[in-house]
């Protein structure tokens, strides 16, 4: 959210099937970058035939991921 601590940037996620713009939170230490399932969809993925992966938060929760590839393009970096 924009209201979230962080440095927000604007970013444009390309698939071979479509675009999708958005704000996004910087992580330099991330390993992977999560963007919504809505995201997915409008980019024209099959998101749940991605690659699996569990993610865990600091505090322990547990989210269910699926891995894409895609681009990722911003005029900020």
């Amino acid at each position: 959210p924009e209201n979230a601590k962080g440095i927000t940037i604007p970013v444009t996620l390309m698939s071979p099937y479509g675009r999708y713009r958005a704000a996004a939170k910087a992580d330099t230490g991330a390993e992977v970058r999560l963007f919504s399932n809505d995201a997915g969809l409008q980019l024209g993925l099959d998101v749940e035939r991605g690659i699996p992966k569990t993610l865990v938060t600091p505090g322990g929760t547990e989210i269910e991921s699926f891995g894409q590839e895609m681009k990722l393009d911003s005029p900020v970096i």
